[in-house]
């Protein structure tokens, strides 16, 4: 019996990380619970490291042999550009602001893949810990600001569907279909890269 709730790796994220993660050295998995998606961020680093501030997730993750860390968005106890990517899964919309990205953005010196629900959706609605107000069309608009007053270049895009389809192939079309119309997806994805870097 499970004494706790282990999130499943989607393909539709593992997607992300195989298309948009290139090889590197560190990896930031933020708020990583049970770290699902550990291996598949293995496979594209030489170290990576997952921060929570669930005890009970980190025990389990260390145990499994993952390098975990105890420590919150808001106080990051690492120095600036200390890894080369950050993976946020389902993040940022439990913090009342758009400033947890400028933390992510010290500490990242190349890419950042997030993934976010789309607020237009029922399963937004239903977690009350979702506080962010935003639309894809408001959070595309800020990004198109942050992107010409910063030295990273964000876009957004969709991620296709997981409820309600019934097989791998067809929920990763829907991935494709919903790629450049990312209001009809479910769920969100942004893609930030350091325009400095040559890793495209």
């Amino acid at each position: 019996m499970k004494l706790y709730t282990e999130r499943e790796a989607e393909n539709r994220k593992i997607f992300l990380i195989d298309r948009f993660i290139t090889k590197c050295y560190k990896i930031v998995d933020l708020v990583c619970g049970n770290c699902e998606y550990y291996p598949y961020l293995q496979a594209k680093a030489t170290f990576v490291v997952g921060v929570d501030i669930d005890v009970s997730l980190l025990k389990i993750s260390k145990m499994k042999g993952f390098e975990v860390i105890l420590a919150t968005l808001d106080y990051l106890p690492f120095k600036d550009k200390s890894f080369d990517c950050a993976w946020v899964s389902e993040v940022i919309e439990h913090f009342p602001t758009f400033e947890v990205l400028d933390k992510i953005e010290c500490i990242t010196s190349k890419k950042m893949i997030l993934t976010m629900p789309n607020p237009i959706f029922p399963h937004f609605k239903k977690d009350p810990t979702h506080i962010l107000h935003y639309s894809v069309t408001s959070l595309r608009n800020f990004l198109n600001n942050k992107s010409k007053n910063s030295k990273w270049r964000y876009s957004v895009r969709g991620l296709g569907f997981k409820e309600m389809i019934p097989t791998e192939i067809i929920k990763m079309f829907t991935v494709y279909t919903t790629w450049f119309i990312p209001w009809l997806s479910p769920t969100i994805s942004v893609i930030a890269i350091w325009r400095g870097s040559k890793h495209r």
